[in-house]
């Protein structure tokens, strides 16, 4: 079965874009990734319905035909390939195995606007065209280079760019040079306007050279100009752009009551590291490809950082995204709010009212879920802390250095205890459980820091290491430093005010990573994550028959467990939460999307979606 997480994704490239394409007709864009997989988008489609698979990388050989029907990309093996995207059907493709195909390696690609003839620039320095109606190639020309190449609108006339620096017009059907005049210094680029009637060419400097006549009528000479990895032209063909390592520069184009000039508009960085011939312009505005696979636009706005951690109880769920946090309940993300600094890790209460977050480098927060604001700065020496905990009301951390802070909010204390080695807290928060010194437990009331209980009695000498209350039971779950899971059952101190006794459960091979206690209809798991170099697993133990510990292999590292439910969240691709049941099925993605948009979905389809989702 597909997986969940490849469905409703914005994202479906998991290497650097490097190629790119828009047709303002259809209002179509296609994308190619290093691997060659080439991706097509409808207009307002979020997840394209078609896809297909290049036997190489697609560097920067790729096109739409007017209207969007056809696409053509050309790969790094040699392969050039026309489909039909209705269809989804191939309708020409040539191949070249072994060296004869890299020799000849594809870096641009056009087709005429009618469907009929393809054109491409490679690696050899020729210029090749195919007739698609015959399936043959009509044409070979020496000597061309670059990434650009174009059709003009009646798709009788190819422009791409020679070795030298110079663009060429050829007339396909005469087999002719177009009069074209010399430029002052080379050029990388052409491309026509949208009506033809203009070339314009860009290296170091910008000319704008008439069709009809071959001459340069105006042009833009600038040290800005030099550096151009990509020239794209606005869907309504009033404006250029020019992309350089850095920057994006825009150029009003010259109009017919005035031919003879070219304006600089604006300027502005456009943030992406490494910049490549993967770009377009569309109806919102400038795209370029990244190296994480998707496409940034200034507009639009940049993509949604990826989750890092998640943590969720019951229908509440959040994810982190590197600073900020995403919060829903149910399937509707409730909230998204930035944060003060990176966070190694947030937890989010019972009742959905708190949220708790480790920072890297800043000292512990706490904040409302509703609104997102900071409800309370913990101590400076809280930064770096060994970990956080909550439950309620009740928010516990761990120091550096020894020792643990934890507060109940509900009643407004605070409290600081220099000893204990280790901390939990019951899921409610009334309860504190401690390791002293010397590796015992003792139960503490939150509210006042005084024993709840007696001290439950030692199962063995060796030192206690971790612990876990079980969600909706009176027992708390220890693990030792010899790796011996065990659990101490609370009811007797709560029915009498004895101490209670512990059992062992299991002796592992290896350390434990974090440990849940969870209740299931009436039967209560310790589960553990194993971490080792080569794998995280999720291991259920029983603590209420003679059933055998059952794992869950290969999950993610991050994964967290939600004792209300024993469901498992860890991060998912596309800056989404992937949640699965307690066998490790998926079960519903609660994805994050640029521009404040949102959307949840399981196997049945959506669940909620933000306005604009889809």
């Amino acid at each position: 079965m597909k997986s969940l997480l490849d469905q409703y994704s914005t994202q479906v490239h998991s290497a650097p874009i490097s190629a790119a394409v828009f047709d303002p007709d259809s209002r179509s864009r296609a994308t190619a990734d290093e691997t060659g997989l080439v991706a097509v988008y409808r207009n307002g489609e979020i997840t394209p319905r078609s896809k297909f698979q290049a036997d190489d990388r697609v560097n920067g050989a790729l096109a739409l035909t007017k209207g969007g029907d056809l696409i053509a990309f050309g790969d790094d093996a040699g392969t050039i390939s026309v489909y039909d995207i209705n269809r989804e059907s191939i309708i020409f493709q040539e191949q070249r195995p072994g060296a004869n195909g890299r020799r000849r390696a594809f870096i641009g690609v056009a087709i005429n606007p009618q469907g009929t003839t393809l054109a491409s620039i490679s690696m050899d320095n020729i210029l090749r065209v195919w007739d698609l109606r015959t399936q043959t190639r009509i044409h070979q020309f020496r000597g061309f280079s670059g990434h650009s190449i174009h059709f003009d609108n009646r798709g009788e006339r190819i422009l791409a760019m020679t070795q030298e620096g110079k663009p060429n017009l050829i007339d396909i059907k005469r087999v002719e040079n177009a009069y074209i005049q010399d430029l002052p210094t080379p050029c990388d680029h052409a491309l026509f306007t949208i009506d033809g009637s203009h070339i314009i060419a860009v290296g170091s400097a910008i000319y704008v050279i008439n069709v009809s006549t071959g001459i340069i009528t105006c042009g833009f000479g600038s040290e800005r100009g030099s550096g151009v990895v990509n020239v794209v032209v606005s869907p309504d063909a009033t404006q250029i752009a020019t992309i350089t390592q850095r920057s994006v520069h825009i150029f009003d184009l010259p109009t017919h009551a005035n031919q003879n000039q070219l304006n600089r508009v604006r300027s502005y960085r456009h943030g992406v590291p490494d910049p490549s011939y993967a770009a377009f312009w569309d109806y919102n505005e400038i795209q370029l490809g990244e190296e994480n696979g998707q496409m940034r636009s200034q507009l639009v706005g940049l993509p949604v950082p990826p989750v890092t951690k998640v943590n969720g109880y019951g229908e509440r769920k959040i994810s982190v995204h590197d600073r900020n946090i995403a919060i829903w309940k149910g399937g509707t993300r409730r909230i998204f709010f930035e944060t003060k600094s990176t966070i190694d890790k947030a937890l989010i209460n019972r009742d959905g009212t708190l949220i708790v977050a480790k920072h890297k480098n800043q000292p512990v927060s706490i904040y409302k879920s509703r609104t997102g604001s900071e409800f309370m700065k913990t101590p400076v020496d809280t930064q770096n802390c060994n970990d956080i905990h909550i439950g309620g009301t009740t928010v516990a951390i761990v120091l550096q250095n020894g020792g643990c802070y934890w507060w109940n909010l509900s009643f407004g204390r605070a409290f600081q205890l220099e000893w204990p080695l280790n901390v939990c807290v019951s899921n409610g928060g009334e309860l504190l459980a401690v390791v002293t010194p010397q590796g015992k437990v003792r139960i503490l009331d939150s509210t006042s820091g005084k024993n709840k209980f007696p001290p439950p009695i030692p199962i063995a000498k060796t030192a206690i290491k971790q612990m876990a209350f079980v969600n909706r039971s009176p027992i708390l779950l220890v693990i030792d430093e010899e790796n011996v899971l065990s659990y101490y059952d609370l009811t007797v101190s709560v029915q009498t005010g004895a101490a209670a006794k512990g059992t062992d459960l299991i002796q592992l091979g290896t350390d434990v990573e974090q440990i849940w206690g969870v209740t299931i209809e009436n039967k209560r798991f310790a589960v553990l994550k194993i971490q080792d170099p080569e794998e995280t697993m999720i291991l259920w133990v029983p603590l209420d028959d003679d059933e055998d510990p059952y794992p869950i292999r290969n999950v993610h590292p991050e994964t967290w467990l939600d004792p209300m439910t024993g469901n498992l969240l860890e991060p998912g691709k596309n800056a989404s939460i992937l949640e699965r049941d307690r066998f490790g099925e998926e079960a519903c993605v609660y994805r994050s999307l640029p521009n404040n948009q949102w959307l949840s979905f399981n196997h049945n389809g959506v669940l909620d979606r933000s306005t604009e989702a889809i």
